[in-house]
């Protein structure tokens, strides 16, 4: 399971492909000052509880029920990687237009357009992840069961076999 201190170690990021039985795959990161550097493996995960506590120090700990390893899932791995070079710009346009504010450069409409780039990185992964939990997919695992179920069917049905007469 990841762990980090400080911001430096390994965690979880990103959410995509979910299931039925609320399970979704996540990919495991190392990580640098909170930021992703590259992907080590993804995971089909559940969330199995949260905990907090406050004693000096805040902390908090997501706990995940892991039901399958797989190599990183390429498209979430760009996705990933998209909204951090997104983030980038973002940072690199708050900081210009907020020099320009400050310098009087813009009027009250450059505040509002400053203001709404605020919120953006905020707002784009929930409006994202209610969008993709609208569709889910139907679970790998249970996939599995019900292939399984069909193939135990199949093999006691009894069929025709050679030498044997059927009608007589």
């Amino acid at each position: 399971m990841p762990s980090s201190a400080q911001g430096f170690g390994t965690t979880y990021y990103g959410e995509c492909d979910y299931a039925t039985d609320g399970s979704y795959v996540t990919t495991e990161w190392v990580i640098a000052a909170l930021l992703p550097i590259f992907p080590i493996r993804s995971a089909r995960v559940k969330d199995a509880g949260y905990e907090s506590e406050t004693t000096g120090f805040i902390r908090s700990t997501q706990h995940y029920q892991l039901l399958e390893e797989t190599r990183p899932h390429f498209l979430q791995v760009l996705r990933i990687y998209a909204f951090m070079l997104m983030f980038l710009g973002w940072g690199s346009g708050i900081f210009l237009l907020t020099t320009k504010l400050y310098s009087g450069d813009i009027g009250w409409l450059g505040g509002l357009v400053l203001t709404a780039a605020c919120a953006l990185p905020f707002y784009l992964p929930v409006v994202l992840r209610r969008k993709a939990r609208g569709r889910p997919i139907p679970s790998v695992h249970l996939l599995r069961i019900e292939q399984a179920n069909k193939a135990a069917l199949a093999a006691a049905k009894p069929g025709p076999q050679p030498g044997r007469i059927l009608f007589r």
